[in-house]
């Protein structure tokens, strides 16, 4: 899914890797985060005729072979409308999204490439595995070399 784009649809990944990325003015990516599995995925969100979530909105890429269920807002609106439980579970992930992204632009705020990277490494021990250099410096906001740098610190210090 390419940034921008409006969506009527969240995915739900069964298995593979996902990155939410934006693109600058000049091209440049940023990475929002991983999405991994049991991890639920969406870009710009068309919430009906005329609201979306957020325009221009982050894009999806898939960094691995990836199997997702789709479900459409209607459908998950729909639903929301007639059972409380799946009420309270759609308020529940959006309020813990809301949370992880006013926690993670206080962290690029307020802590340094190296705290957030470990912190990185202990949210997602297999993150190293799963994606690349370059992708885990694009999310800590850093050049791939810098990232580099840290690894070599902290192998020292070992």
């Amino acid at each position: 899914m390419h940034p921008g784009a409006l969506q009527d649809r969240v995915w739900w990944l069964q298995s593979g890797a996902l990155r939410r990325f934006s693109l600058g003015a000049d091209g440049s990516e940023f990475t929002h985060d991983f999405v991994g599995p049991g991890e639920w995925a969406w870009g710009a969100l068309r919430l009906g005729a005329e609201d979306c979530c957020v325009e221009p909105g982050p894009g999806l890429a898939a960094l691995a072979m990836c199997q997702v269920r789709a479900l459409a807002i209607d459908d998950l609106q729909r639903v929301r409308g007639s059972d409380v439980a799946s009420a309270d579970y759609v308020l529940k992930l959006l309020l813990r999204a809301s949370a992880w992204r006013l926690q993670r632009e206080a962290d690029l705020i307020h802590r340094s490439a190296e705290q957030r990277y470990q912190d990185l490494l202990n949210q997602r021990p297999d993150i190293e595995r799963e994606f690349s250099q370059k992708q885990i410096a694009l999310w800590l906001g850093i050049t791939p070399v810098a990232l580099s740098r840290i690894r070599r610190r902290r192998a020292d210090r070992r």
